[in-house]
C-alpha cells in the first residue's frame, strides 16, 4: 500500500533588525503599514528610543561599527522566561512511524474528526501538534518580542499557526490533480536516491514533523493536495577533518503544476506575504574591511564568522494547511 506523508510543520527563523540604522529611522523604514503595526508603533517608537542607545567607538582614528548596549531589563526577561516552568507537550493519539500500520491507524483517527487536521489539533491542546509547541508560551514571548514589527503575525502564527494566503482551488481540480500526482510518481531523484529519502522521512516522522497515511485517503481530507518530492544532492556538509561530503535534503515542489489545477505556489497571494527584512550587516562589514585597507594598507586584516547549528525551530502549520 502507498503511503503519503504530511509535513505538518515548517522552519521559522527570526531575521536581524538593522542595527547601523538611528532609531527613528530603522521605524520608518522597516515598520510594514498594517493595522496591527499602528496599534503598537507609537508606543514602540518610544520606548525603542529610550532603550536602544547606538554609540561609534573611535580608535587610532578609525570609526568601529556601532555599539549596542544591552537594555537593564533584557538579560532579567531572559532569565524570567527560561525559568518559567511549563509542561511538556502531550501525545496526540497519532501513530508516528513508517509503516501500513501506523497509516491507517491515522487515517482512521481523523475520520473521527471529519477528515481535518485542523479538528484534530483543535481537540488536543497542548500537544506536540500544536502551533508553537516547540516555543515558550505566547504570554511569556510577548515580552521580549512586542517591540518586534511583525509581532503581531509571529503571534499568530504561535497560538493558531501558520497561514498562508492562497487563492481557492475547486475541489474537481484537486482531485483531478491529486490523481493525475498519484499516477505520475514523485521527481527522479527520489527514486534515485530511494535509501537517502526514507532515513530522512523516517527522522522527520520520529521527530513528530510528519506522519502518515494511506496514499488513497488524501482525496477524502478536506483541503488533501499533492506534491512530488525530490532529493537535493547539491549541497555538502564539511567533516571535522576538512574533507566534505553530500548532504541529502528533502524537497517538497509545491511549484510543479499538473495538467489540471494550479500549484500551492502559483497560488499563493503575494501582496498578503509579510515583507522581508534585511538586515545591514554584511554591507557594514565590506565597507569596514575597504576603509581599513585604505587606512592600514600593510596591516593583515582577520576575520572569522560562527555559526549555530540547528538553530531553527518549527512553527506548526495551520491545520488545512498542512494538508496541502
Amino acid at each position: 500500500m502507498s503511503t503519503y506523508i504530511l509535513h505538518h510543520t515548517h522552519l521559522f527563523k527570526t531575521v536581524s533588525s538593522k542595527l547601523c540604522c538611528p532609531a527613528t529611522k530603522f521605524l520608518q523604514s522597516t515598520f510594514p503599514v498594517s493595522d496591527c503595526s499602528k496599534i503598537f508603533q507609537r508606543c514602540i517608537a518610544i520606548r525603542y528610543s529610550n532603550i536602544v542607545k547606538l554609540t561609534f567607538i573611535k580608535y587610532k582614528n578609525l570609526l568601529l561599527p556601532p555599539h549596542i548596549e544591552t537594555p537593564e531589563w533584557f538579560l532579567p526577561l531572559i532569565k524570567t522566561i527560561i525559568d518559567t516552568k511549563i509542561d511538556p507537550p502531550s501525545h496526540p493519539p497519532l501513530k508516528f512511524a513508517l509503516s501500513e500500520e501506523a497509516a491507517i491507524h491515522n487515517m482512521n483517527i481523523l475520520r473521527n474528526y471529519g477528515d481535518s487536521i485542523e479538528n484534530l489539533i483543535q481537540a488536543y491542546p497542548g500537544s506536540f501538534l500544536s502551533p508553537g509547541s516547540e516555543f515558550r508560551p505566547v504570554y511569556l514571548l510577548e515580552q521580549l518580542c512586542m517591540h518586534h514589527h511583525n509581532w503581531c503575525l509571529i503571534r499568530n502564527s504561535l497560538s493558531k499557526g501558520s497561514v498562508w494566503p492562497l487563492l481557492p482551488i475547486s475541489n474537481e481540480d484537486r482531485i483531478a490533480k491529486n490523481i493525475e500526482f498519484i499516477a505520475r510518481g514523485n521527481h527522479k531523484s527520489a527514486s534515485k536516491y530511494e535509501k537517502e529519502l526514507a532515513k530522512i522521512i523516517t527522522e522527520e516522522i520520529s521527530q513528530g514533523w510528519m506522519f502518515p497515511i494511506p496514499l488513497h485517503y488524501v482525496n477524502k481530507l478536506k483541503h488533501g493536495e499533492l506534491a512530488p518530492v525530490g532529493i537535493d544532492d547539491k549541497v555538502w556538509s564539511e567533516l571535522p577533518d576538512g574533507s566534505k561530503k553530500v548532504k541529502y535534503r528533502l524537497t517538497h515542489d509545491q511549484s510543479f503544476d499538473a495538467s489540471r489545477g494550479i500549484s500551492v505556489n502559483g497560488r499563493v497571494i503575494k501582496e498578503k506575504l509579510a515583507p522581508l527584512v534585511y538586515g545591514g550587516c554584511l554591507m557594514r562589514i565590506l565597507h569596514y574591511i575597504v576603509d581599513l585597507r585604505w587606512r592600514l594598507p600593510d596591516t593583515p586584516i582577520l576575520g572569522a564568522k560562527s555559526d549555530f547549528k540547528a538553530a531553527y525551530h518549527q512553527v506548526s502549520l495551520h491545520g488545512d494547511i498542512a494538508e496541502k
